[in-house]
């Protein structure tokens, strides 16, 4: 049998476990992230023939749009009333989309791409050693 010393072993256990850690699934343990997911599928019209109302949030135009949905299979877009995908799907995109929500935003500084421009709103003065008038 072939003498491994006992640190080269170690270290391959810690390598092998590690891998084995970072190739573990994403949790899909919090509902409300399997919906925001569900968001950003693209429409599906499924299949059957039943034509039933449907509404799926576009992401390339970011708003919920009504479709004819055939009433099986399918994807996870789509929603029995427009409400209900705005809920879902719009206001969670409008905060992912929305500099001032996130507390930055480059305003009209064009040092802005150095970390410099306004908290807030554009109205503020800028803040930054460049950024000042």
């Amino acid at each position: 049998m072939l003498k491994v010393p006992k640190n080269i072993m170690i270290a391959y256990l810690f390598a092998i476990a590690f891998v084995q850690i970072a190739k573990g699934a994403p949790s899909t343990d919090d509902p409300e992230e399997e919906v925001l997911s569900a968001c950003q599928l693209p429409k599906d019209v499924g299949d059957c023939d039943k034509n039933l109302t449907q509404y799926f949030f576009n992401s390339d135009s970011e708003e919920c749009e009504e479709f004819t949905f055939g009433g099986c299979n399918g994807n996870e877009n789509k929603f029995d009333s427009i409400a209900e995908c705005n809920e879902a799907c719009k206001q969670e995109n409008e905060d992912k989309s929305n500099a001032y929500r996130m507390g930055f935003d480059q305003g009209e500084n064009p040092n802005a791409r150095f970390g410099l421009g306004f908290y807030g709103y554009p109205n503020q003065k800028p803040y930054g050693p460049i950024g000042h008038p």
